[in-house]
This record gives structure tokens, C-alpha cells and sequence, in this order.
């Protein structure tokens, strides 16, 4: 059944944006969170008088509670909603999201009208506000004293990060590291945890998979750290912290990095611009876009949960940074869509864009 209403439900959402003056970075963004389909069927259900309570999701998923009356004051996150639902309506081709525009503007002063600006931060910025506009104070976790630590320490890291609040932002968009640090000098092992909102990756050579660069972000490497260990033994040596050897103040560490908390909707960034002489040089590799990830192996985990992911949406960026335009391509049953403001053409063949993708939009398999 849920197939069958998915199905229908992709049908819609063909409506473009019109630009308002260099507001392409924002329209792709929007487009392309559009497109992730469980986000999109979240905001649907938002409305003034009902608060909107899945019944295909877990009741105890509190920050499912939202009445769209209740955040009146968040002007952007409403005006937000409004939109999305306006881009799912049958009566719209074509809409220009005025208020959206001038509400985010409002806030975010840096985002100067008919100016460039870079569709990344704008993502960040958007999806942090969203979260707060949404968040809910969490019920703080009874933890058993035969917990793992790792469960322990990665729950206190995410809970300080979003401040004990959650919402369906960070419950879907954002995941969580786990870094392992090895003493190279006495083998002590200490971890730390980090939470994330996209994968960054870069490409070197023309042709190199997706999958394989966010391998290669996540590689063993040695670095420089402090080891409690090493500090505890050489204070009778040295009991003046500054006295004692750099080498064993901050011996090398071996660093492996892996993912502990996997996103529902997974957002690759390809950092395509250089810094040469103080100016953003665009690179010319082009890496080679998986349809699927499977990133079993940087995954630290021993849950049933997926690791694939299947491809969402590519926002593609043309030009340079201070002169480009950005447009996005969304997969839908199969098929490619290119939504470019307020043009919109269905079913095109994806390998014939010679522009530089810039953002990936991956959804997790097995995601209800």
C-alpha cells in the first residue's frame, strides 16, 4: 500500500520556482529537499487546526506532535511549509515564494539580495532553522550501567550538540562520527564523537565513484594528540607540563575515523573550488555519481539497520563562484528531472549535463 501511494504522490511536486534575482541557490535547495520524499510527506500533513501525527510512524517519536499553529512566530519555517505544500498542490506550475524569501532574508542578513551565494551554507543554515523552529525537549534517557560505553558517550555528545532537543530534522538529516585515536607510544585507545550534516568529499581524478571518495575521506592517518597516559607517566620526569618533550606531550596517534549514527537522508558535498592567490579556483574533476552507496565498510555498528543508500537528488553548479548558477536534477521512479528555476523538463538523460555536480542528496534503503 505504501508503494502504491508513493507512487501516485510522485506525480506531483513538478512545480518551478521563479527567480527573484539570483535566488538560485535557493531554489535548487528547495527543490531538492523537496524531493526527499519522507521529509516532504512530514511537512504535507502540517496544517493551522490539525497537529499532524503519522500513523505509519512510532508514537513515541514525539517530535511527530507538531501544530502548525504552535510556531505562528517562525516566520520561515512557516512560510517554508506554506511553500512546499503550495510546490505539491495540482494548481501551481510555476510559483514565486516571495515571503519565503524576504522571511529568511530578514533573519539571515548575510544572504544579500541579487547577490551570489553558495547553495551549501544556504542548506546548512535553512535546515538549522527548520530544527529549531521544530524542537522539542527531549526526555532525558535513564542509561544503564551495563550500557556500552560507546552508546553512553555518543548519546551525551549528540544530546549536547542539539542542546536535549530533537525534531524530525535531526532525527533524519543529521548523522554522528566516531573517530579511534591509538597511542602510537603506549597503545592507549580513546574516542571521540562528532555530529555531521553532510560528507565531504573532493575529487582528484575525473571518473572516481561517489562511494569511493567518502571511503577516502574516512582513511587511516596519523596525527598529532594528547595522551592522558603518556602525560600520567612522565609527570614524575617532568612535573612542569611545559618542561617535558614534545613528543611526549602530543605523541602520534593512529586515526580511524567511521560513521556511528547513519542519516536518513545522506547530503554529499563535492568541494570543487581551490584557493589559489586568494581567489576560489573551480576544479575540473568530475567524480562519477553512484546511483547506490553501500557504505558498510566505515560503518561502526552492530544493528540490523541499512547502509545503502539510493540517489535522491544532484544539485548541479555552473560557472564560477562569483559569476555561476545552480539548477537541480531529482530521480524519480527511475527517471530524471531537471528543475532549473522556473523551467522544469522531465525525463532527461543525466549524462549529457557536462556541468560540475555540487551537492548529492542520498536516501537511506529500507527508510519508511
Amino acid at each position: 500500500m505504501e508503494n502504491i501511494k508513493r507512487t501516485k504522490e510522485l506525480k506531483n511536486g513538478f512545480t518551478g520556482l521563479d527567480n527573484k534575482g539570483n535566488t538560485c541557490y535557493m531554489n535548487c535547495v528547495i527543490q531538492s529537499l523537496s524531493n526527499s520524499y519522507k521529509f516532504t510527506r512530514y511537512i504535507r500533513k502540517l496544517n493551522d487546526t490539525e497537529t499532524y501525527q503519522d500513523s505509519d510512524s512510532d508514537s513515541q517519536d514525539n517530535y511527530e506532535n507538531i501544530n502548525l499553529s504552535n510556531i505562528q512566530h517562525k516566520k520561515i519555517a512557516v512560510n517554508y511549509v506554506k511553500l512546499i505544500q503550495a510546490i505539491w498542490g495540482k494548481e501551481y506550475k510555476i510559483i514565486t515564494p516571495t515571503s519565503f524569501y524576504k522571511s529568511f532574508i530578514d533573519k539571515y542578513k548575510q544572504y544579500k539580495v541579487n547577490y551570489e551565494h553558495d547553495a551549501r551554507d544556504f542548506t546548512f543554515d535553512l535546515l538549522s532553522e527548520l530544527h529549531e523552529s521544530f524542537a522539542q525537549k527531549c526526555v532525558s534517557l535513564i542509561v544503564s550501567p551495563y550500557s556500552s560505553k560507546h552508546f553512553i558517550n555518543s548519546l551525551q555528545e549528540w544530546t549536547c550538540y542539539f542542546d536535549n532537543k530533537k525534531s524530525f530534522l535531526s532525527e533524519n538529516f543529521y548523522g554522528q562520527y566516531l573517530e579511534n585515536y591509538t597511542c602510537d607510544t603506549c597503545g592507549n585507545v580513546f574516542y571521540k564523537y562528532s555530529a555531521f550534516l553532510s560528507i565531504n568529499i573532493k575529487c582528484h581524478k575525473s571518473g572516481t565513484s561517489i562511494q569511493d571518495l567518502i571511503y577516502s575521506t574516512m582513511k587511516s592517518d596519523t596525527i598529532k594528540s594528547k595522551c592522558k597516559i603518556c602525560l600520567q607517566e612522565n609527570t614524575i620526569d617532568y612535573p612542569d607540563l611545559e618542561d617535558m618533550p614534545d613528543h611526549l606531550k602530543t605523541p602520534y596517534h593512529t586515526l580511524q575515523s567511521f560513521i556511528y549514527k547513519l542519516p536518513n537522508v545522506l547530503i554529499v558535498y563535492n568541494k570543487c573550488f581551490n584557493v589559489v592567490n586568494n581567489k576560489y579556483i573551480k576544479t575540473k574533476e568530475i567524480p562519477k555519481i553512484d546511483e547506490t552507496l553501500d557504505l558498510y565498510k566505515k560503518v561502526w555498528s552492530n544493528s540490523c539497520e541499512s547502509v545503502m543508500y539510493k540517489l535522491s537528488s544532484i544539485i548541479y553548479h555552473q560557472g564560477d563562484i562569483n559569476n555561476g548558477h545552480y539548477f537541480t536534477v531529482v530521480k524519480r521512479n527511475e527517471k530524471y528531472h531537471l528543475f532549473n528555476d522556473s523551467v522544469i523538463e522531465k525525463d532527461i538523460d543525466i549524462n549529457k549535463i557536462k556541468s560540475m555536480p555540487y551537492m548529492f542528496f542520498y536516501e537511506k534503503y529500507n527508510c519508511k
